[in-house]
C-alpha cells in the first residue's frame, strides 16, 4: 500500500446515504394532491388521440374539470416501438402524431393539462422504449412537447452499482473548447476513507480508491465559474478487469446534478473518460464526487432524483428557448413502494406510489388503503403518498364501495386520478348528471377534504374491524368511520375528547360542536360523542367546524 500524499478533510460518516440529507424537491406544483384522469385502468394499451380527446371533452362537459380534475395523463403505450433517427421518443403511428406536442396542444386547448409516462428502466412495463440512461434527452422531449405531468414507472429497472471508478483526473470545461479547471489524483482533496493509491503496474500513475458504498469522496472547495452557462465535467479513471459498471455522482453546492456510468469493456487503453453536462452559475462552488449508493433504495432514489433534476432543467430550458412562461412538470414516482419511497420521495418528486398496483376488487383496494394510511406523517404540500389511481366506477364495485373508496382516498390526501371510462357519463352527447359514479367523484365536500391547503393526511386513531381516521383541516377536522366488515353492519360510538393531546391532530376540546355529515349533507350539533350505524364496506365522513 502506498503512502497517502493527499490532503485529508473530515469524514462524512459513510454508508448512510447523503441523499437523505437533501432538501425537498420543489418545482412549484402539487401544492394540493394532483387531480386528473389516467388512461391505464380503463384502456390499458388501447389508446389513441381520438379516444384521449373524447375523454378530454367528457372531463369538460361533465363538470370534472370545474371540480378540480385538471390532468389528463397518457399511461403506457402512447409511444412507438422504436425511437426516431435522432433517438427521440415519438408517438405510435396511426394512433397518435409522431410529435406528441400536437396531441398535448389539443388537450391544453380544452383547458386541461397533459401528462406522459415512461419507466425508470430499459423498457416500459409493456416493453416499449423507456428512459433509464436517457433521462436528459427524454425530459427535454417531454418539456418541448408541453407535458405538465410525468409518471415514471419501475419496470425493467437496472440498479446503480455501489462501486465507484478509480479516478485519475477531473476536469471542468466548455465546448468552445476550453478547460477551466483540472486536477490530477495526487492533488485531490479527499473525504472519508477515500485514498490516494499508486498504480503497481505503473500504467496510470496515481488514482483514487475508496469511493465505493458512500464511504469516501473527492472534494473541490472552490470551483470558480466565470459566467452562467452549460459546462462539462470530465472524469478520467483507470480501467479494471471485469465488465460490471461503476458509478460516480457529481454534487454541486449540496445538490447532485447527475452521475456517470463508468463501464470498461476492453483494455486497449489504460484509462477511459466519461463526461456529464452541467448548467452552472457564475461564482465559486463546492463540488463533491462520490458514489452515494449503499442499498438498493439508494439506487432507486438516485435515479428518480436524477430524472427530477432533468425535468426541472428541461422545463427551464424550453422556456428560455421559446420566451414563453415555464411549464413545470409534476413528477409522479411509481416504484410500487418497493424501496420505501415514503422515506425519500419528497427529495425526488411530488408524489410517490406506496404500494403495488390497484385493480377493482374490494380486497385489493382495502389492502392498499391499509398500507398507505400508516404513512400519514410523510405527506405535506407539494409531496404526497400515492395509493394508486382511483377505481371508482370500474369492475363490479358496488355504489357503497365506490363511495367508501373515494372517501378513504380523500381522507388520505391522496392524488385523485380517475381511471374509469368518462364517456359513460355522457348520454346522446349530453352529461348525465344523475350518474351515481359522477355524483361521487364530483362531490365538492369530499374533494375539499382532499384538497385542504393544510396538506395533512388523515391519522388512523383506531385500526381494526372498524377504522377511525381523523384529518386536521385549515378550519376544523374531518373524521371518517370505515366498516371493514364485508357482511355485517356495525355501530360506532366515538368520544371526540379522546383526541385531545394528539399533537398531529391538534384537536381543541369544546362543550359542543357543529358537525356536517358529508354524504348526507346534513348539519347537526354534537356534545362530544359521535355515533353512527355503518353498512358493510361502508364509510361515513363528518366535518367538525
Amino acid at each position: 500500500m502506498s503512502k497517502c500524499l493527499c490532503k485529508k478533510i473530515p469524514k462524512t460518516g459513510g454508508q448512510i446515504s447523503d441523499l437523505y440529507q437533501r432538501s425537498d424537491f420543489d418545482n412549484g406544483t402539487a401544492a394540493t394532491p394532483p387531480m386528473g384522469w389516467s388512461s391505464w385502468n380503463c384502456f390499458r394499451g388501447n389508446i389513441s388521440e381520438e379516444c384521449i380527446l373524447d375523454i378530454a371533452d367528457a372531463m369538460v362537459a361533465t363538470g370534472l374539470k370545474d371540480a378540480g380534475y385538471q390532468y389528463l395523463n397518457l399511461d403506457d403505450c402512447w409511444m412507438a416501438s422504436e425511437r426516431d433517427e435522432n433517438g427521440d421518443l415519438v408517438g405510435e403511428a396511426g394512433r397518435f402524431h409522431r410529435d406528441m406536442g400536437i396531441t398535448i396542444a389539443k388537450i391544453n386547448e380544452r383547458g386541461l393539462k397533459a401528462g406522459l409516462y415512461t419507466s425508470n428502466g430499459t423498457l416500459t412495463c409493456e416493453d416499449l422504449p423507456s428512459s433509464l440512461g436517457r433521462e436528459k434527452q427524454d425530459a427535454y422531449t417531454f418539456a418541448r412537447w408541453g407535458a405538465e405531468y410525468f409518471k415514471y414507472d419501475f419496470c425493467h429497472n437496472i440498479p446503480i452499482s455501489s462501486l465507484a471508478p478509480l479516478i485519475t483526473k477531473i476536469e471542468f470545461g466548455r465546448d468552445i473548447p476550453e478547460i477551466i479547471y483540472s486536477v490530477t489524483a495526487d492533488k485531490m482533496q479527499l473525504q472519508g476513507i477515500a485514498k490516494l493509491m499508486k498504480d503497481k503496474e505503473e500504467k496510470v500513475g496515481y488514482y483514487i480508491s475508496g469511493l465505493d458504498f458512500n464511504s469516501g469522496a473527492i472534494v473541490i472547495d472552490d470551483l470558480d465559474i466565470p459566467e452562467d452557462g452549460e459546462y462539462f465535467v470530465t472524469v478520467t479513471f483507470k480501467k479494471v478487469s471485469g465488465k460490471e459498471a461503476r458509478y460516480i455522482a457529481c454534487e454541486v453546492d449540496g445538490d447532485i446534478l447527475g452521475g456517470m456510468e463508468c463501464q470498461c469493456a476492453s483494455n486497449f487503453n489504460f484509462t477511459r473518460r466519461v463526461q456529464l453536462p452541467l448548467y452552472l452559475t457564475k461564482g465559486s462552488h463546492k463540488v463533491r464526487f462520490f458514489n452515494p449508493v449503499f442499498t438498493p433504495a439508494d439506487s432507486a432514489m438516485l435515479q428518480y432524483i436524477n430524472m427530477a433534476y432533468m425535468l426541472k432543467w428541461a422545463s427551464r430550458k424550453v422556456a428560455d428557448e421559446t420566451g414563453k412562461p415555464e411549464k413545470p412538470i409534476c413528477f409522479s414516482i411509481c416504484e410500487w413502494g418497493a424501496n420505501k419511497p415514503y422515506l425519500w420521495g419528497a427529495k425526488a418528486g411530488n408524489l410517490w406510489r406506496t404500494t403495488f398496483d390497484i385493480f377493482p376488487k374490494w380486497y385489493r383496494i382495502d389492502t392498499i388503503y391499509r398500507e398507505n394510511v400508516k404513512r400519514y406523517e410523510y405527506a405535506k404540500p407539494g409531496h404526497w403518498n400515492d395509493p394508486d389511481m382511483l377505481e371508482v366506477g370500474n369492475g363490479k364495485l358496488t355504489e357503497t364501495q365506490n363511495r367508501t373508496h373515494f372517501s378513504l382516498w380523500c381522507m388520505m390526501a391522496a392524488p385523485l386520478i380517475l381511471g374509469n371510462d368518462l364517456r359513460k357519463f355522457m348520454i346522446d352527447g349530453k352529461p348525465d348528471y344523475e350518474n351515481p359514479v359522477l355524483k361521487i367523484v364530483t362531490d365538492r365536500d369530499l374533494i375539499a377534504i382532499d384538497q385542504d391547503a393544510l396538506g395533512k393526511q388523515a391519522k388512523p386513531v383506531k385500526l381494526g374491524r372498524t377504522d377511525i381516521l381523523v384529518k386536521p383541516l385549515t378550519e376544523g377536522y374531518a373524521i371518517c368511520f370505515y366498516n371493514r366488515r364485508r357482511r355485517s353492519t356495525t355501530h360506532v360510538r366515538f368520544d371526540l375528547g379522546s383526541l385531545v393531546g394528539d399533537e398531529y391532530i391538534g384537536f381543541v376540546k369544546k362543550d359542543s360542536y357543529s358537525v356536517f355529515d358529508v354524504w348526507n349533507k346534513k348539519t347537526f350539533d354534537c356534545n362530544g360523542v359521535l355515533e353512527a350505524n355503518i353498512e358493510p364496506c361502508g364509510a361515513v365522513v363528518y366535518v367538525i367546524k
